[in-house]
């Protein structure tokens, strides 16, 4: 049998239905459902999130490694959140991005006529800076 435990930080609730794990916090709220193999098993138990397998292989391993790195994340995400910094390159077609209501729009991709569009999902907030710097 293998096994690894995670603690659960002060301010944070964790609850467990069969595969499905909600993690809640200052920030939010994030529910995950996870793919169980291997008789793998997620419990709370005093403060802390148990996930074990009845099979010691190494894929039983990684597969509960994954979990308990997920559920850490979420963990983080509802305590600390998340910030993505992307910054955005081309080489010889000049590329326009803009924010247009819920939207990431990107025109002039690889030359492109048309545009691509890509949805902003739940409450995540973007921001555009213009920052040109020229070499040489």
């Amino acid at each position: 049998m293998y096994s690894r435990e995670i603690n659960v930080p002060e301010g944070v609730t964790v609850e467990i239905q069969g595969s499905n794990v909600t993690v809640s916090g200052t920030k939010g709220k994030i529910e995950r459902k996870f793919k169980l193999a291997f008789d793998a098993k997620i419990q709370k138990e005093d403060g802390k999130i148990k996930v074990s397998s009845e099979y010691d292989e190494r894929k039983a391993k990684a597969l509960i490694g994954t979990i308990t790195a997920h559920i850490r994340n979420m963990m983080r995400g509802v305590t600390e959140g998340y910030t993505y910094k992307m910054k955005i390159v081309y080489s010889h077609f000049p590329m326009m991005v803009k924010i247009e209501g819920n939207k990431v729009v990107t025109q002039n991709f690889l030359g492109e006529r048309t545009q691509r569009a890509a949805n902003i999902i739940g409450s995540t907030q973007v921001n555009s800076q213009y920052n040109r710097k020229h070499a040489g």
